[in-house]
């Protein structure tokens, strides 16, 4: 594989897709013109808001979306703490769980390649398109969902220790194989794989966060940041994020990057968690 071309078509350029080991490399809906519904199931129902609402000064969203909203708020149980510092101050504090949908989560990984300390980088998390997918990723970055045993062989779902495995220059860095390290592995927390979802998110900047797999509705824990507006990506991958800071770093990440997509030194995610 190598990386973007220059001076040629986008057909030409729909070779460059991020895959993961042993997919076929082929384009998996069709050249373009080739097949108008390739990409039917990857269209989006109609906006959120009413602008008649809005010129009438009444709630923007739709009603049967500001209904669910209300559903929503109402099923929510805020969980009260209170206590004493053991003097005379006291404190009291309010928790409401968290609600796939609600917020954008923010994530994060430090970066080391190959044992030097690069910096950290900040994802924000679209889970009002794709919550599904958001919470995979915000799963695996924090490892809350322990150990995925499969009969001697224990994993921690969890992406602290793993690698960007595959780097290309002005195209994408690919990482997440949390069981192989290598590309040919990866594992969900909701089984080996899971079903993709539609977004309205497009590959048209550099910093998208999508996933990587091998053909539809193979998500697992395998992922890829654009390195460049990608525009022959759209509806191919699930993009569910963007790089929020530290765009310096995924450019370091970058610099390590060849052609052939092998890395020069060992880029590893050193540690990762949620910051919001």
């Amino acid at each position: 594989m190598r990386a973007k071309p220059t001076n040629q078509t986008i057909k030409d350029r729909q070779r460059l897709i991020p895959l993961t080991s042993g997919a076929r490399q082929v384009a998996r809906y069709g050249e373009a013109g080739e097949d108008a519904s390739a990409l039917r199931r990857h269209q989006k129902k109609g906006v959120q808001y009413d602008d008649a609402r809005i010129a009438q000064g009444e709630n923007p969203l739709r009603p049967d979306i500001a209904q669910k909203a209300l559903e929503r708020e109402k099923g929510v149980t805020t969980l009260l703490l209170e206590g004493s510092d053991g003097g005379d101050a006291d404190w009291k504090y309010e928790l409401t769980p968290y609600v796939p949908g609600e917020c954008h989560p923010v994530v994060f990984f430090d970066i080391e390649i190959s044992g030097d300390k690069v910096g950290r980088v900040e994802f924000t998390l679209r889970d009002d398109l794709c919550p599904k997918t958001c919470e995979n990723f915000r799963a695996l970055c924090t490892g809350e969902r322990g150990d995925l045993v499969q009969g001697s062989s224990r994993k921690h779902l969890w992406y602290k220790g793993s690698r960007f495995h595959r780097v290309i220059p002005d195209f994408m860095a690919q990482g997440g194989d949390v069981t192989r390290n290598n590309g040919s592995g990866g594992h969900s927390i909701y089984g080996k794989t899971f079903a993709d979802e539609e977004s309205d998110l497009k590959f048209d900047r550099p910093g998208v966060l999508a996933m990587a797999t091998s053909g539809p509705d193979t998500n697992s824990s395998q992922f890829f940041v654009a390195l460049q507006a990608c525009e022959w990506l759209d509806g191919k991958h699930t993009a569910f994020g963007h790089v929020s800071a530290g765009m310096d770093v995924i450019r370091t990440v970058e610099d390590c990057g060849t052609a052939q997509g092998r890395t020069r030194g060992i880029v590893t995610i050193a540690n990762c968690g949620q910051l919001a």
